[in-house]
């Protein structure tokens, strides 16, 4: 399971890319409203050399991890493990895998790679005003980087990290992670939210309850280029308020979990659900 996971709230402020680096990184600077710089250290490739994937979902609608977001404290605060609080890319959907993409870390033109795409998105949130959703891993020690001098990170220690896909790892990074600790950034805008999803292209989904590969678990760089994404053939009814209190048009909320990695169709369901002795409650079919 990885420490120091959380999310990270602020004001974008700039980002530097990096180019020539053997292991290239968006570096990203937000502040929080005390004025405290922190740095966001975004993978643009792995640590292989190949070409990191990338999910845009704009708008990001529906998802647990939403409502919370306007209650959570300027800077870092400490993630619980939930699909309310924490993202997890198995266990709480945010995209569809196929529709992933793998995109270099450098181009020669613009809007080639996926800093250029990254960039773009930062900028946009920016010059609306909106803020970041950093979720990913805090700094636990102050590596003396030149970056955190220029973007006056004095301690080194407010920083961020590990913003993806944290689970479903092999060969040297196997057991990295956890469930419910994956990393992302959510860009709130005054009129929607964005998400922006990474993941490197040998990470296997679906993953366990641990976070590990299952048997029937894929790399992603497969899925992406056509495979066909293995199924738990698990749905559960994530939540549900059926009855709020005072009116209830457009309060009434269903949130049904899709374990799979595929869509999964309604038609057919009923309305009405059934609590087992074990397990999260499932739906009438």
């Amino acid at each position: 399971m990885t420490e120091g996971y959380g999310t990270l709230r602020g004001r974008l402020d700039r980002w530097v890319r990096e180019d020539d680096d053997a292991s290239p990184h968006l570096q990203i600077r937000a502040l929080d409203n005390t004025g405290q710089p922190w740095r966001i250290v975004v993978n643009v490739q792995s640590d292989t050399g190949s070409e990191v994937v990338y999910w845009l979902v704009d708008p990001l609608l529906g998802h647990p991890i939403l409502s919370g977001l306007g209650d959570l404290p300027t800077g870092f605060s400490v993630a619980a493990p939930s699909s309310a609080s924490a993202l997890d890319y198995v266990q709480a959907p945010l995209f569809e895998w196929q529709a992933g993409t793998a995109l270099p870390a450098s181009g020669s033109a613009s809007s080639d790679d996926l800093q250029d795409l990254l960039a773009l998105h930062l900028q946009q949130c920016r010059d609306a005003g909106g803020e970041v959703f950093a979720f990913g891993v805090r700094f636990d020690r102050n590596l003396h980087k030149p970056i955190d001098a220029e973007f006056l990170n004095a301690d080194g220690l407010h920083g961020m990290h590990d913003i993806h896909l944290n689970q479903g790892n092999t060969g040297s990074h196997a057991g990295d992670g956890g469930a419910l600790h994956d990393g992302g950034l959510i860009l709130a805008h005054p009129d929607r939210h964005v998400g922006l999803f990474l993941a490197f292209q040998t990470q296997q989904v679906p993953t366990d309850a641990s976070g590990e590969p299952t048997a029937e678990s894929q790399p992603i760089g497969e899925l992406i280029r056509g495979g066909t994404p293995p199924s738990t053939g698990t749905t559960y009814l994530e939540r549900a308020l059926l009855n709020p209190s005072g009116g209830d048009v457009g309060q009434e909320v269903v949130v049904i979990g899709n374990l799979a990695t595929t869509s999964l169709s309604l038609q057919g369901w009923a309305g009405s659900w059934s609590t087992r002795t074990t397990g999260p409650p499932s739906w009438d079919r």
